[in-house]
């Protein structure tokens, strides 16, 4: 165009486009259904399967990462050889303890598992000057939580962007493996 715009048409799909996003969550939930998956009630991107014997067969989806939790290896793995065979080479990992979306998913005793997100805790602390365990309170709020200062003057835009991204990671955190925070970390939101 006069103006510098360039105008494409894809011949198939490029990451980042939003089109793109919904062809792939439509092409992994089809490979799912046709492996007999089928989406949950109440979260449609975490899929079940209960086998004759019993067993279930979970996996939750988040963009093109996948966790799969059953009682049946066999079960797991016809499903990870059906993903394989769809998409191609994939990595696959099965241990006692895994690292799925930030969090680090322990196993290791027998009927339990324990979810933590230490890393991301000691990165926040690093990058907000708070050394992580220092301080140990009953509540992560003080008692004047929701007094706004009216006063206060607007953050310059560098430092609005740095709140802003701290928030948000907070947020999932508080959202995952740490709900003690979540009140606090909700009013955050709203500044």
């Amino acid at each position: 165009r006069d103006n510098g715009a360039v105008i494409v048409r894809l011949d198939k799909c490029l990451y980042g486009c939003i089109e793109s996003a919904r062809k792939w969550q439509l092409n992994v939930m089809q490979t799912m259904s046709d492996n007999g998956m089928k989406p949950n009630v109440y979260d449609p991107c975490r899929l079940n399967k209960t086998r004759r014997d019993g067993a279930q067969l979970t996996i939750a989806i988040y963009v093109d990462d996948i966790l799969m939790t059953s009682t049946n290896v066999e079960e797991m793995q016809e499903i990870t050889t059906a993903i394989t065979e769809r998409y191609g080479d994939v990595k696959s990992h099965r241990e006692k303890i895994v690292e799925f979306l930030g969090m680090l998913i322990d196993m290791s005793t027998p009927g339990s598992a324990s979810i933590t997100m230490n890393g991301m805790e000691k990165s926040i602390g690093k990058e907000s000057g708070v050394e992580v365990n220092s301080r140990k309170t009953s509540s992560p709020a003080a008692d004047n939580i929701f007094d706004i200062d009216g006063d206060s003057p607007i953050l310059p835009e560098q430092e609005r962007k740095k709140f802003h991204c701290m928030v948000a990671r907070l947020l999932y955190i508080a959202k995952r493996v740490r709900p003690e925070c979540l009140m606090a970390v909700a009013f955050l939101t709203t500044r």
